[in-house]
């Protein structure tokens, strides 16, 4: 009996939380295409920024301005610059490998009708708001949305489900196959920041992840051999911390990893007439989260 009552309040507690990430992703949608048809008026960049923090409304409306403006400003561990240094080093790796591993998979891709070289979020911003909206309002708006409120939501059924899942679904959340495969895998690095740190750690991060690719966009634009040489600079020192740190950590890094698959297939279950639910396929099959997905995939496949 006691199974069954924590069944249902996980399930409504799960339901509430696909409500809000609908209403979010939708209400972005809604907005950016109600400025197209009138025409409106405005910095490209400002546009996207006021339409991203109206978008934000739902989870405000639901779960309270005082709770996530708490979650921004607690800290859980102090870092330092030696930590921000690390972390950003670890970012520049994954997204040289991931962006690597899409343009191997081209050919695969263009016999499916797909391909992953279309990748926007390497153009330079023409405008200022663009430029802002990159560096300042994209990264604290989409921090909040996805480290913020829906993993720190999905914490109470792990922090590796949490994270995984925030993650998934800030990939997908950029519409594009090129920029979602590397953003997945970016969202890992973001939310082990937010879960061991602070929101505030994710969001500096974020923003000089996207600091960096604006300069080197820009000097791509300007000197094509100053640009490859700090493309080789930047990959070459941050492989190098990165590598430091795989070695020296790798034991810890192993269980980690081990333990994370372990969490996703077996952890967290709840009893459901002598069946074994997985909270993973308790959050996926809410129809909130369900019409969010379909909605993604359709905008990068087509």
């Amino acid at each position: 009996m006691e199974n069954c009552i924590k069944f249902k309040e996980d399930k409504k507690y799960l339901f509430i939380l696909s409500v809000a990430i609908f209403a979010h992703t939708f209400l972005f949608s809604i907005l950016s295409c109600f400025s197209s048809l009138f025409n409106i008026k405005m910095d490209e960049g400002f546009l996207t920024l006021s339409i991203a923090l109206l978008s934000l409304l739902p989870y405000f409306l639901i779960y309270g301005t005082r709770s996530i403006g708490n979650e921004i400003k607690t800290d859980r561990i102090k870092f330092s610059i030696k930590e921000i240094v690390i972390i950003f080093a670890v970012i520049i790796v994954l997204n040289q490998l991931a962006s690597i591993l899409i343009y191997e998979l081209e050919p695969l891709l263009n016999f499916i009708g797909l391909t992953g070289l279309d990748d926007p979020s390497m153009e330079m911003s023409n405008t200022a708001g663009d430029f802002i909206y990159s560096i300042i309002g994209a990264p604290v708006i989409e921090e909040i949305a996805y480290r913020g409120v829906i993993m720190r939501k999905l914490e109470k059924y792990g922090a590796y489900f949490a994270i995984a899942t925030s993650s998934l679904l800030f990939g997908l959340m950029h519409m594009n196959l090129s920029q979602s495969f590397v953003t997945f895998f970016m969202g890992f690095v973001l939310g082990y920041s937010a879960y061991k740190y602070s929101l505030k750690f994710s969001i500096i991060i974020h923003m000089l992840n996207n600091l960096s690719v604006e300069l080197t966009s820009y000097v791509s634009k300007s000197n094509e051999w100053l640009s490859n040489f700090l493309d080789y600079f930047i990959f070459i020192s941050s492989f190098t911390i990165f590598l430091f740190i795989l070695v020296k950590n790798r034991k810890e890094i192993f269980l980690k990893v081990k333990k994370l698959f372990v969490q996703l297939k077996e952890s967290r279950v709840e009893i459901k007439s002598g069946k074994r639910v997985n909270h993973s396929l308790l959050f996926f099959t809410r129809i909130g989260v369900i019409i969010v997905l379909i909605f993604d995939i359709i905008a990068i496949v087509i």
